[in-house]
């Protein structure tokens, strides 16, 4: 089988000559706004070191509602998020790829531990949208990578 796969041209995502990893090493984000920016770059940092000479930015910015939701007598909280991001090339200034990631996490919104809960939700939405973020970005490094023919 894997013999198969090498003879038909499979790369793994982040095999070494990959166009994932060529752009995944090449990019840096921009600087975080505010606090939930901050997390989520964090978290991409974490997945992702960025770039010292990049070629592309990551511009993005994230957003976060809070939605009470009524289940069964329990006040429980939906905490939306979602990143809209540009990578843009930087010797072009041109944006290469514009994309958008949704998702959403809940908490328990009651008692004395409902400032902890709210803190932790928004840290592991800001977690998700990262682990998203690198997802989609390897999946669509096809369209950020320059063609080498």
């Amino acid at each position: 089988m894997c013999m198969l796969l090498v003879s038909c041209g499979f790369t793994p995502a982040y095999g070494e000559k990959s166009e994932a990893r060529a752009v995944l090493e090449r990019i840096r984000l921009e600087n975080p706004r505010d606090r939930n920016e901050y997390r989520f770059l964090k978290a991409v940092e974490a997945r992702i070191p960025q770039s010292a000479d990049p070629l592309y930015e990551v511009r993005y910015r994230v957003r976060a509602r809070d939605r009470g939701v009524p289940v069964r007598g329990v006040p429980r909280r939906q905490l939306h998020g979602d990143v809209r991001y540009h990578v843009v090339d930087l010797s072009s200034g041109k944006r290469v790829l514009t994309d958008e990631i949704e998702t959403f996490t809940s908490y328990t919104d009651e008692g004395d531990l409902r400032i902890p809960q709210k803190l932790d939700a928004e840290e592991r939405l800001m977690q998700i949208l990262a682990d998203q973020f690198v997802t989609r970005m390897t999946i669509k490094s096809a369209r950020i990578a320059p063609r080498s023919e």
